[in-house]
């Protein structure tokens, strides 16, 4: 390439830069806090590529969600060992930029009805399919609240190390909801 050749943009490289430096920063400082050019720094991207590629700082929130949900592989196996899977899933995963992006949403009612459709269509519906009747979505809501609590606290609040007793009745709790108990 020579210096009069513009140079080639790569928009999905682009793209998946900026949801990355989004999810760090709103997960350090949540949505309210964190700002569009803060997020294009981290990234290296002018400010101006974040608005052509998501519209809004609100849009950016949405698809760093839909980002960091990914694809889990949690509800893939055995349905008869899923609540030891995730125990073992949720102390072994360091990085709980979901959890810590929705809970720190609640600050601002836009995020905060961002983050309850994107729990809805891509967490709660996923799961409450997976578990079936009865009382699916009920119980896919239990499950949530329950790993969102326990994720916070272990991670966020760590009042005390995590012992083998608790990691037992994260696994039985979840086990009980999954298998309607």
């Amino acid at each position: 390439m020579t210096a009069s050749e513009p140079k080639r943009r790569n928009t999905p490289k682009t793209k998946a830069k900026i949801i990355a430096a989004a999810i760090e920063t709103f997960a350090e400082l949540g949505y309210s806090q964190a700002g569009v050019r803060d997020i294009a720094r981290k990234a290296d991207v002018a400010s101006s590529l974040v608005f052509q590629h998501f519209g809004s700082k609100l849009g950016l929130f949405e698809a760093s969600l839909i980002a960091a949900v990914g694809e889990s592989t949690v509800l893939e196996g055995d349905r008869s060992t899923a609540g030891a899977r995730l125990a073992d899933l949720t102390l072994a995963n360091a990085d709980i930029s979901l959890t810590t992006m929705m809970v720190l949403s609640i600050g601002d009612p836009e995020a905060s009805a961002v983050t309850a459709r994107v729990t809805k269509g891509h967490i709660l519906d996923r799961l409450a399919d997976w578990l079936g009747p009865p009382d699916a979505e009920a119980r896919a809501m239990n499950l949530i609240m329950l790993m969102t609590g326990f994720s916070v606290y272990i991670r966020r609040i760590p009042v005390a190390p995590i012992q083998r007793v608790t990691m037992d009745w994260l696994a039985e709790s979840v086990q009980a909801i999954v298998d309607r108990r």
